[in-house]
């Protein structure tokens, strides 16, 4: 019986911790995501996948994106959004995001369209307050 504790023990201890250390790896990422320069234009939707009813309808959109002095563009970008934006849109990019190859897409006010970090960090600190527990109980 004591070993099975034990061994139960040491698997919480070990997806705890592997969880903490993912949710601040996402943190991390999003504040580097935030230092890269973004560039400003217009993002137009080509084809919707919506899912979904009312208040709770989940819109995946796959466009284009054209810089405003015309100089960049990127095709076939997907953008994550709530609500689907009717038409084109002013949007920024981001270039050699971390954990992203494509860019990000941010809206005009300057916030990623990306579940804000907090959420994230407050998951990495609850799996860290969890873990110290498991691991203090006796």
């Amino acid at each position: 019986m004591v070993i099975r504790v034990r061994f139960a023990r040491s698997v919480a201890l070990a997806v705890l911790a592997a969880l903490a250390a993912g949710c601040f790896a996402l943190v991390a990422a999003y504040v580097l995501n935030q230092r890269i320069p973004v560039l400003w234009g217009r993002y137009t939707a080509s084809q919707t996948a919506c899912s979904g009813t009312g208040r709770f309808t989940q819109c995946i959109l796959t466009g284009d994106w054209v810089s405003n002095d015309g100089s960049r563009a990127v095709t076939n970008l997907t953008l994550d959004r709530r609500f689907v934006p009717s038409g084109t849109v002013a949007a920024g990019y981001r270039d050699g995001a971390v954990l992203d190859g494509e860019g990000l897409i941010v809206t005009q006010s300057g916030t990623q369209m990306t579940p804000a970090p907090w959420i994230v960090l407050a998951a990495g600190v609850g799996c860290s307050v969890a873990f110290y527990r498991t691991l203090r109980r006796d």
